[in-house]
């Protein structure tokens, strides 16, 4: 997932959270500290088959992560979630666009299809909320004509880089 070449990938999700810190003084579980993040998924499909190898990298870079056991060969399970005790922080280049983002899970689903198995791989980030933003709303559930003419969803050049000092 942090190879240097990145990957395609699809921007499926945005949505607002609130992060509330609970103040017991005032009691209202309200405090300054409130904020608002941006959650973000990024999906991935590999249909290279059962073999999969596109979280080796993630885990060897992560000190503490365990997910590459969950994709030995052959694959037991129909989907699997991981959500990482330690938070990952990440420079996501997305097509033209670069951010700073937290990688707080990992979400796969296998499918077999015409004797092909492909695995699906939803990323799923958290950021501060900035101005700049609302241009990822543009990549949200873009389809674009392939040479059959029949529409596919569009995906992006997605590369993953672990941020400075971390």
């Amino acid at each position: 997932m942090l190879r240097e070449n990145g990957f395609e990938g699809m921007l499926t999700r945005i949505s607002t959270k609130r992060i509330r810190e609970k103040s017991i003084a005032r009691g209202d579980d309200r405090d300054a500290n409130d904020a608002v993040v941006l959650r973000l998924t990024i999906r991935h499909v590999d249909g290279s088959g059962a073999q999969q190898t596109f979280v080796n990298s993630l885990e060897s870079k992560v000190r503490g992560l365990n997910v590459r056991a969950a994709f030995a060969f052959p694959i037991q399970w129909k989907s699997v979630s991981f959500d990482f005790p330690q938070h990952v922080e990440l420079d996501v280049d997305f097509d033209d666009i670069t951010f700073t983002a937290v990688l707080t899970g990992l979400k796969a689903r296998r499918s077999e299809k015409r004797d092909q198995t492909n695995i699906v791989y939803d990323l799923e980030f958290q950021k501060e909320v900035d101005p700049s933003d609302s241009n990822l709303y543009d990549y949200l559930g873009k389809y674009e004509e392939n040479e059959d003419g029949r529409q596919i969803p569009a995906v992006y050049a997605v590369a993953l880089r672990l941020t400075d000092g971390k």
